[in-house]
């Protein structure tokens, strides 16, 4: 799973305020454009998986992981 999969994720459930918020602070720490697609499309560690999937399963941010592995 990729950071790209955790933003795809925040849209299908609709929450578009944090999908917003994420990308504009992840867009921001970055300079160029290809600097950021590599931060998109970097697997996350098994530990930042984690808590993705913690923060999805508490109901604390909705966010669909249907479908991603």
């Amino acid at each position: 799973m990729t950071r790209l999969d955790v933003l795809d994720g925040l849209l299908k459930a609709k929450n578009t305020e944090q999908f917003i918020e994420l990308t504009y602070d992840m867009a921001h720490k970055y300079s160029s454009k290809e600097d950021f697609k590599s931060l998109l499309l970097k697997p996350l560690t098994e530990e930042e998986l984690q808590a993705v999937k913690s923060a999805a399963q508490s109901g604390d941010y909705p966010l669909s992981l249907d479908g991603l592995q």
